[in-house]
């Protein structure tokens, strides 16, 4: 039987009927060309949702790639040519240009319908969306993707001031005004109740999902790999190259090994992290891939021998997510999100925060055993098909909207 297969019990057949307007972030169109964590959750959900029996009308920018389920509604945006990979200014002007589109296009569709949930995802395109929802009468939900306490985790005081102003302004008020928040993690659940008074009854954890007929170990990946001049066997990472994802750390695992690594991402940081590569690593030892378009992103999660996290946060991360389905065992820094991934020896290792040397050291003992790296990459690939199906996840999200439903104002 596929992984994928979509199965409706009857709690859910009671809600099918369930009208949903679903917000994207207004900056990337959705599926994403490159990166865009939340956009392909969006994206996987709008079209699960709707399999589900769900009417779902998606607020989103859609990209040349898009293949939507033909019940999902689109409201589309103007699309966004702002490249928010290269600078924090571009990343405030994306995201505040995004936000307002999708603000405008929410009010025009509840000026001639009604919807029984609003869900956001972004805190520029749901912070007055979501108000404006509950005025009208609809029930609010908002995912938690990149875990709120990282507005104060941030090393530079100018984006530490900056992302503290957003919270305060945008993040602050749906905390306390929505009828139901989506936490991606249960660390990331346990911070909202702890750091910001959440009460627990309106949290619910339910994190992302993942395509794992698209991500999986088995892939011919004859002629993605030639094309990045790449070798089986390399251990990878993937993600915006920010203080937030600690990539710094994961150039100085390097050190004093055999391995050989592949980063895939871009940002602010590439010229930082290049020279440190050029400083401390021999040649070749570490790959940068500043771009990949999306269809070679499951090909090269499938020939990587291990994944590494050195995030400082997550909500809980999506390309996590897709390392578990490509059957790879992840190396990682305890971090919030990251440890909800990882059950240790079974599908990985932990290290302590910040500590490059005992990361490199874990990475090398695990490259250096075969048989223990064939398990913990085979206990993956087990737990991506039993908690992160996104049938599974659709339907756990339906469940949040009937709780939300079923709740009074």
């Amino acid at each position: 039987m596929r992984s994928t297969a979509w199965v409706v019990s009857p709690v859910y057949k009671r809600r099918r009927g369930t009208k949903v307007l679903l917000l994207n972030s207004g900056v990337i169109p959705s599926p994403p060309p490159l990166g865009g964590g939340v956009e392909r959750y969006a994206f996987y959900l709008a079209n699960g949702l709707a399999r589900l029996g769900c009417e779902v009308h998606f607020v989103t920018g859609v990209s040349d790639l898009t293949r939507f389920d033909p019940r999902v509604v689109l409201l589309r945006l103007p699309f966004l040519n702002v490249p928010i990979q290269a600078s924090q200014f571009n990343v405030l002007l994306g995201q505040s240009l995004g936000g307002a589109f999708v603000h405008l296009r929410v009010r025009e569709a509840l000026a001639g319908d009604s919807y029984d949930i609003v869900h956001g995802n972004t805190n520029s395109g749901s912070a007055f969306s979501l108000t404006w929802a509950s005025q009208e009468g609809s029930k609010s939900v908002f995912t938690v993707h990149n875990t709120t306490p990282w507005s104060g985790r941030n090393v530079r005081s100018a984006q530490q001031s900056i992302r503290r102003a957003t919270f305060r302004l945008l993040d602050a008020p749906l905390l306390r005004s929505v009828d139901r928040l989506v936490a991606l993690s249960a660390s990331s659940a346990e911070e909202l109740t702890r750091l910001y008074a959440v009460p627990p009854a309106r949290i619910v954890t339910v994190p992302p999902g993942v395509d794992t007929d698209l991500f999986r170990p088995d892939l011919d990946t004859s002629k993605v790999l030639p094309k990045y001049r790449l070798e089986p066997g390399y251990v990878l990472a993937v993600g915006r190259l920010v203080d937030q994802k600690g990539f710094g750390d994961f150039v100085r695992a390097f050190q004093g090994t055999r391995a050989v690594g592949v980063l895939v991402g871009d940002g602010p940081n590439y010229h930082s992290l290049k020279r440190l590569a050029d400083r401390l690593l021999s040649p070749r030892q570490l790959t940068f891939l500043r771009s990949v378009p999306p269809g070679d992103l499951p090909a090269l999660f499938s020939s990587a021998s291990a994944y590494v996290f050195t995030s400082l946060a997550e909500g809980l991360p999506a390309v996590g997510v897709e390392a578990l389905a490509s059957g790879l065992p992840v190396v990682a820094m305890r971090a919030p999100g990251v440890i909800d991934l990882i059950e240790p020896s079974k599908n990985g290792l932990l290290t302590a925060a910040g500590d490059a040397k005992a990361l490199g050291t874990s990475l090398q003992q695990l490259l250096d055993d075969e048989n223990l790296r064939r398990a913990m990459g085979s206990a993956s690939r087990s737990m991506a098909i039993e908690r992160y199906s996104w049938p599974s996840i659709a339907s756990r999200t339906l469940e949040v909207y009937s709780a939300a439903l079923a709740a009074p104002r």
